[in-house]
Formats: structure tokens, C-alpha cells, sequence
């Protein structure tokens, strides 16, 4: 990634204890970025400030925060601006799956999901745009979608990320004549999410393909058919990484032979 620098720039990445957070968080950081990190789980936020360490960019920070309560988010990123004396690229990366169909699933899973799935990307989006007008700099706001948005049968989490989608439209036209573009990154089948996204007929589906397809892993884990963390995280490093008069809407990333999802 030698070719994006984001050298002085001020980062939060929400769900950054695991998976593609993480994987974010560590990408921002080796580009130069000054990332702080959120979630709720303690331990793993850690083993995520370590894997930064080694970038030699400045030192992240993490805060331990539950979005599933509201105005923990806008709280977060005021902290994380506070803290870092400004903020240049927000991600919108936790999110909050429940199996299960709508007979089954309880009104509480549904409220976890869009409590934090939408609600606390708005509530942060929103505070990150107030200190980001204020600063009057170029700045970005990424949101992790998924494309359970646009599969059938995506169920109620595939609702909520239908909503990210609308929601980034919503705020790349809003933003329009501000220094602040907004990023919808959709990902496909990867490693920390490949089942949960899918129904019955398209894990069998899959399978099958894996029967046709080279499936022996590459020397970094990969398959023609299932990729990683580390391949969003380039898509988020490119697409911050691009000059403000650039509008980088939305970015499909999916492995190579994975066409039909």
C-alpha cells in the first residue's frame, strides 16, 4: 500500500475488535493513518492495537463502547476527535447478526440489529459530519454494507444493510458541496461472513462450486471463491486514499470466481 498515504490523517473504525474491522483498522494505520478503534469487546480490541503496532504510524487508541445503546456512537466520535484534535475518515463497520426467519426471531433481535446496523451509523455519520464541516477539510465517510442486501432471501440483517445502502445515497447527495464524500462498500463472501449471509440454497449452491473450482488456498489464505478481511481493507485505504473532487460511491468487492452471489 506504499502508494496511499494518509500521513496526518485521523481515523475511527467501529467494530474493529475482529474480522474486517480490524483488518481495517491495521490497513489505515500502515497507510499513516492515526486510527482509533471501537467495540465491545476489550480483549480483542487489543490484539487489534497490536497488529497496528508494527505500521510505525502514530500510536491508535481504542475505546470500549456498546453502539447498541443510543448516543454511544456520537459519543465515540466526538471522544475519538477530542482525542486526536480532529477526524478525517469515519467507518462504519459493526453490525449485529441474528439467525433465524421473521416467525422466528424475537422483536429484541430486530431492535439489535437496526440499533446498530443503522441507527448508530447515523448517529455517528451525523457527529463525524459536524466536526468535519467545522475543520473544513477533505474528509470521508465509508460505510461497510453487504450484499445480504440484495440477495433473496436476505432476512432481517440483509433489511438493515438495505437501509446502509440507502443511507450512504442519502449522504453522498447531501454532501455534495461539502469537502466530506461518502463510501459504500459492499462485500461478498468472505472469511468472517460467508455463511451467515447466505440461505440453505446458495450454501449448497456454493458448494458446488467449490467442487468445480481450484480451491486450494494461496500462500496468503485465499480462493478463487472466498477471500479476506485484508482485501476490504485495501478497497477502504483506495478509496480514502482518492483526491476530494473524486466521489468513489460504492465498491462491489467480491472474490474472483464468486459471480453469482
Amino acid at each position: 500500500m506504499s502508494e496511499h498515504t494518509l500521513e496526518g490523517r485521523a481515523a475511527l473504525v467501529t467494530g474493529a475488535s475482529s474480522g474486517i474491522g480490524a483488518a481495517i483498522a491495521v490497513a489505515l494505520s500502515k497507510a499513516g493513518a492515526m486510527v482509533t478503534i471501537l467495540g465491545r469487546n476489550e480483549a480483542g480490541l487489543a490484539e487489534t492495537l497490536k497488529a497496528m503496532a508494527p505500521s510505525g504510524a502514530s500510536e491508535g487508541q481504542m475505546l470500549v463502547a456498546d453502539l447498541s445503546q443510543p448516543g454511544a456512537a456520537a459519543a465515540a466520535v466526538d471522544r475519538a476527535a477530542d482525542d486526536a484534535g480532529h477526524l478525517d475518515i469515519l467507518v462504519n463497520n459493526a453490525a449485529v447478526f441474528h439467525t433465524g426467519s421473521v416467525a422466528e426471531q424475537t422483536a429484541q433481535m430486530w431492535h439489535d440489529m437496526f440499533q446498530v446496523n443503522v441507527l448508530s451509523l447515523l448517529e455517528a455519520s451525523q457527529a463525524a459530519i459536524a466536526r468535519m464541516r467545522a475543520q473544513g477539510t477533505p474528509s470521508h465517510i465509508v460505510n461497510i454494507s453487504s450484499m445480504s442486501a440484495r440477495m433473496d432471501p436476505g432476512g432481517v440483517y440483509g433489511a438493515t444493510k438495505a437501509a446502509v445502502d440507502k443511507v450512504s445515497e442519502q449522504l453522498r447527495f447531501e454532501l455534495e458541496g461539502d469537502d466530506i464524500r461518502v463510501v459504500n462498500i459492499v462485500p461478498v463472501a468472505f472469511a468472517t461472513n460467508l455463511w451467515r449471509y447466505m440461505s440453505d440454497e446458495q450454501r449448497q449452491g456454493l458448494l458446488a462450486a467449490f467442487e468445480r473450482a481450484p480451491v486450494e488456498p494461496d500462500a496468503d489464505g485465499r480462493t478463487p471463491l472466498v477471500g479476506l478481511p485484508d482485501d476490504i481493507a485495501r478497497a477502504v485505504v483506495f478509496a480514502v486514499s482518492q483526491p476530494i473532487n473524486l466521489n468513489i460511491g460504492e465498491m462491489i468487492v467480491r472474490p474472483a470466481m464468486n459471480t453469482q452471489v
